[in-house]
């Protein structure tokens, strides 16, 4: 999951990933709605880099939108 975004470096940082999954620079991120609350299948943006520590795995992310620039963000979809 997305646990913080460096403003100045302007990447998100994605944790609790294991190690052995496929993730590599270059891959793109979209949210997976697993949560039965968030849309499936949303760009989120591209991974910049992996890193492994002691069977965990964090990525820093390139997001796709300037957040600097959002001040409001509808999704639209079917509701359950």
């Amino acid at each position: 999951f997305i646990s913080s975004y460096d403003n100045k470096k302007k990447l998100l940082e994605m944790t609790q990933l294991n190690s052995s999954s496929d993730v590599k620079v270059g891959s793109e991120v979209v949210t997976s709605g697993l949560d039965q609350v968030s849309v499936k299948d949303v760009s989120i943006g591209k991974v910049e880099s992996v890193i492994d520590y002691e069977g965990n795995r964090t990525i820093l992310v390139k997001p796709y939108a300037d957040f600097d620039k959002i001040s409001y963000v509808t999704l639209v979809g079917e509701g359950k």
